[in-house]
């Protein structure tokens, strides 16, 4: 049974600042250089970084099978308003991910959730594969009316078909996508926040 308590969310880009660990990864393995700054505002990693893309797919999948998902940082403001949705609301955070198809990377991935928001936030964790479509995720809360936190434009869309309330969290690379008139963008926690709990004041 669905609770209404629930915030379904993405991870990377939403929770946590993928594009910056991906870009220490490129740096490390000498696929750009110190210093390179990579063009944010496009969404396709081979085109941000300026190679083909069966190889950007290949350190992508690389990049989010490894042990540095034990690492990633958090976005922007996210610690503080996630736990304030916890803490003072009730709200807990089911995360429907597609990263990766490698079991231990994945049990990364929830480690380093749960060691920066807390184990209590958590409701659960849905791993898909790198790229993975979320339809299938998102169809166990349909018509639930939860929340559905996304910076992927597609993938916020399917909050209309599905019977959920679609927020895409504002990055670079999506302000020139398409989004339904019934999903919201928000450039910080802070305006999800009070968006979610109409308080105006934190």
């Amino acid at each position: 049974m669905i609770r209404d308590n629930i915030i379904l969310t993405d991870a990377d880009g939403v929770l946590l600042n993928w594009a910056y660990g991906f870009n220490e990864f490129m740096k490390d393995n000498r696929w750009v250089q110190q210093g390179f700054e990579p063009a944010l505002n496009d969404y396709y990693i081979h085109d941000r970084y300026g190679i083909d893309a069966p190889t950007a797919n290949r350190l992508v999948r690389q990049y989010n099978s490894s042990a540095r998902m034990l690492f990633c940082k958090p976005l922007r403001d996210s610690v503080k308003y996630v736990r304030k949705l916890y803490e003072e609301h009730g709200y807990k955070f089911h995360v429907i991910s597609s990263q990766t198809d490698d079991k231990y990377a994945a049990e990364l991935r929830k480690q380093n959730l749960c060691n920066i928001f807390g184990e209590d936030v958590f409701d659960g964790f849905t791993i898909l594969g790198c790229g993975n479509e979320k339809d299938d995720a998102l169809a166990q809360y349909a018509q639930s009316e939860c929340y559905w936190i996304e910076d992927k434009p597609s993938n916020a869309n399917l909050a209309r078909k599905f019977g959920l309330k679609g927020i895409l969290v504002d990055q670079p690379y999506n302000q020139d996508h398409d989004i339904n008139l019934s999903v919201i963008r928000y450039c910080s926690w802070k305006g999800i926040y009070n968006h979610i709990t109409g308080d105006s004041y934190v």
